[in-house]
């Protein structure tokens, strides 16, 4: 199968850190480790516990409705 992919991410709170990330599928817990290892060498979060959370999106059907309207994204 295809590797889940993150879509973006987003920080949801400050005190302590917390990530979201938004992805296509389930991550891999070492996929996720690199991920908060990645978060605190770049951020300077040395010492600070991170959450890092997934969503992931649904896959959206594409009916005959949807088609006619040019996506359905408004």
């Amino acid at each position: 199968g295809k590797q889940p992919r993150i879509l973006f991410g987003t920080q949801v709170s400050s005190r302590p850190p917390k990530f979201v990330l938004f992805t296509t599928g389930f991550l891999d817990p070492g996929y996720r480790r690199f991920i908060t290892r990645r978060l605190r060498e770049t951020f300077d979060f040395t010492g600070t516990p991170i959450e890092v959370s997934m969503r992931v999106r649904e896959r959206r059907l594409l009916n005959a409705d949807n088609k006619k309207r040019g996506g359905g994204r408004r």
